[in-house]
């Protein structure tokens, strides 16, 4: 079976977000997606999707996905509206997205990404339900993933009281 290919532009719709960053307040009901890994806050949003979000700057091509009210700095890219399965289209471009755009970004001292580049990119496509299987495998995977990285904090948080208690008490102590 031949999967088709198509650009990302055709289908989805490519937007950008209208706020600067310091509009965020840290106590706002809303997320703000910039071109940060870390989501801040708004008290206002201009979106109410669900949407992939790509940083345009920064730390260019780090893509997250949000469903629900939203705000987006300058220099994000909201993508929604598409004809094909989001979470095979984010996984996708969480897979291959920065090392596409290394060839294509601009800038020197703060490279970027243009809409067009986005726009441009080409996904292939095979048909919706091998979209949807190949999407139920990866979200199987990345729930182990974060049940693995909640062990590992916990085990780190044990290790810490351990060496508290080790190094106040000794092996006696325990």
């Amino acid at each position: 079976m031949t999967w088709l290919t198509k650009k990302l532009g055709e289908i989805c719709e490519i937007k950008t977000g209208k706020k600067d960053v310091d509009e965020g307040n840290p106590q706002g009901p809303y997320p703000f997606f910039s071109c940060s890994r870390e989501i801040t806050y708004s008290d206002t949003y201009s979106f109410d999707t669900e949407a992939i979000l790509v940083a345009g700057n920064g730390d260019v091509g780090n893509t997250k996905i949000y469903k629900g009210k939203f705000e987006a700095y300058q220099r994000t890219y909201v993508l929604d509206g598409f004809s094909d399965d989001i979470k095979y289209i984010y996984y996708y471009l969480i897979g291959n997205l920065k090392r596409i755009l290394v060839k294509s970004k601009s800038g020197s001292t703060m490279p970027y990404i243009r809409k067009g580049d986005l726009a441009n990119l080409k996904i292939p496509l095979p048909p919706l339900p091998i979209q949807q299987k190949i999407v139920k495998i990866l979200d199987t995977i990345q729930e182990a993933i974060e049940i693995q990285e909640k062990i590992i904090e916990k085990t780190k948080e044990l290790k810490k009281s351990l060496m508290n208690l080790l190094f106040h008490y000794g092996v006696a102590g325990l």
